[in-house]
């Protein structure tokens, strides 16, 4: 998790949900056999709605969100992978683990979907460790709530439509808990944002300031060169770039940091 983790969720909560109500608008059109109709009405929102649902289509509904999350991760790893790495793993589809529990959920709603691949497979670490950090902090041992199989079915039994309001913005997360503790608590508190907590590491500015010296020191290691799986000069132009200003994904550099001080340590 990065510093921008506590938003991050509810942006993908509220898109994915903005592309489940487009799904539904043109499945029923299709379905009355007047879809493709839409590509020549002359009123333009329209004819890109239709353009944006016939492009998103083209994604098999299990492999939606999964895809969405794996973009930018792709990106990166293809432009830092050396030829060798990229042989080794052509035949890996790292959306698999998120595909098949997609389909163990049984749902063709694209919000459900992904908080159960969340629940299953992305969040697993985040249950414990996560908290655990906030709690030994405070020299307190954590007990999460979230852990109890009657808490995680009473979640997934309640209908997605009361998890999320889209119209509400970054405070229309976890809709029916604020909506329970509205009887308990000042209006405020009710309805105050997400924030982040627990590893929540300010990657993004910590690289490029207080840690800038560790990062372009790991980024020449003679370790990771040598291991042969990344392309070393890339991953120092990537850093440099982002030194400038520009946009990179810092966190994934950070990662590869993190090899090369393993690498050094142990090899």
């Amino acid at each position: 998790m990065g510093e921008r983790s506590s938003s991050v969720g509810t942006v993908t909560h509220r898109f994915l949900m903005k592309c489940g109500k487009r799904f539904r608008f043109w499945d029923f059109l299709d379905a009355w056999g007047i879809g493709h109709v839409a590509r020549w009405i002359p009123w333009t929102p329209i004819r890109k709605s239709q353009e944006k649902y016939s492009a998103l289509r083209k994604i098999p509904l299990n492999r939606f969100a999964a895809e969405m999350r794996f973009q930018g991760v792709s990106q990166f790893f293809e432009t830092v992978y050396s030829d060798n790495m990229k042989k080794m793993i052509e035949w890996c589809d790292i959306a698999a683990p998120f595909v098949e529990v997609f389909e163990e959920c049984r749902t063709t709603n694209l919000l459900d979907g992904f908080m159960y691949q969340q629940l299953m497979v992305e969040s697993q670490h985040s249950i414990v460790d996560i908290p655990d950090i906030s709690g030994m902090s405070c020299s307190l041992e954590y007990r999460s709530p979230f852990l109890d199989m009657k808490m995680v079915e009473l979640a997934m039994k309640i209908p997605w439509q009361f998890k999320v309001k889209r119209k509400l913005g970054k405070s229309g997360g976890k809709w029916i808990l604020r909506q329970a503790g509205r009887e308990f608590l000042p209006e405020e508190n009710v309805w105050m944002q997400k924030a982040g907590f627990g590893s929540a590491i300010p990657y993004h500015t910590r690289v490029l300031k207080e840690w800038a010296s560790f990062m372009e020191g790991k980024l020449k290691s003679h370790a990771l060169a040598d291991l042969g799986l990344f392309e070393v000069g890339r991953l120092q132009e990537i850093y440099e770039s982002a030194k400038k200003g520009h946009l990179v994904s810092l966190d994934m550099l950070w990662g590869v940091a993190m090899v090369a001080q393993w690498l050094e340590e142990f090899f």
